[in-house]
C-alpha cells in the first residue's frame, strides 16, 4: 500500500510541477507581451501624431528613448523614416526595414510607404514594381486591400471621364 501511495504521489507531482511551470511561463510571456504591446502602441501613437502634424512632439519622444536599446527596433526606424525630409534617404531606411526585419509588424508598413513615396515622386514604374514586391512578399497585408480599392476607384474615374468625352 505504501508503494501505491508513493507511486501516486510521484505520478501527481510531475503534473503539478508541470502546471506550476506552465503558469509561470504563461505569466512571464504575458508580461513580456504586454511590455512589447505598450512599446508598439507607443510607436503607433507616434505615427498618428506625425499624421496630425505633431513632428516636434514625436522628436521629443524619440529623444527620450534610449538609442542603444532601440536602434534596431523596426518601429522606431519606421518613425525615423517618416520624419526624414529626403525621400531617397527615407526609401533607403524603409528598404532596410523591409529586408532586415521582414517578420516584424512594420515591414509591410515600410513597403507600403515605399510605394507611396514613389507614387508621390511620380515614378509610377517604380511604384508598380514595389507594389508587385508587396503583393508577392506581404500578400496578407491590409494595405493591399486598400490599394485594390484605390485602383478600382481610379479605374472607375477614368472610365467615367472617357464616357463623358
Amino acid at each position: 500500500m505504501i508503494i501505491c501511495i508513493t507511486r501516486s504521489i510521484y505520478a501527481i507531482r510531475p503534473s503539478l510541477l508541470g502546471v506550476a511551470w506552465s503558469i509561470a511561463i504563461f505569466f512571464a510571456l504575458g508580461q513580456f507581451s504586454s511590455i512589447q504591446l505598450v512599446a508598439q502602441d507607443r510607436i503607433r501613437m507616434m505615427v498618428l501624431d506625425l499624421a496630425k502634424g505633431k513632428e516636434q512632439a514625436v522628436l521629443t519622444q524619440l529623444k527620450k528613448i534610449d538609442p542603444t536599446s532601440t536602434s534596431q527596433d523596426p518601429g522606431i526606424r519606421f518613425v525615423r523614416s517618416l520624419i526624414e525630409k529626403n525621400a531617397v534617404t527615407a526609401v533607403t531606411m524603409l528598404h532596410d526595414i523591409v529586408h532586415s526585419s521582414r517578420s516584424s509588424d512594420w515591414a509591410d508598413d515600410a513597403q507600403w510607404r515605399i510605394v507611396q513615396i514613389y507614387a508621390l515622386l511620380k515614378d509610377t514604374a517604380r511604384a508598380h514594381e514595389e507594389l508587385a514586391y508587396m503583393e508577392e512578399h506581404f500578400s496578407f497585408s491590409p494595405f493591399l486591400s486598400l490599394s485594390l480599392s484605390l485602383s478600382l476607384t481610379f479605374l472607375f474615374l477614368l472610365y467615367s471621364k472617357k464616357q463623358k468625352q
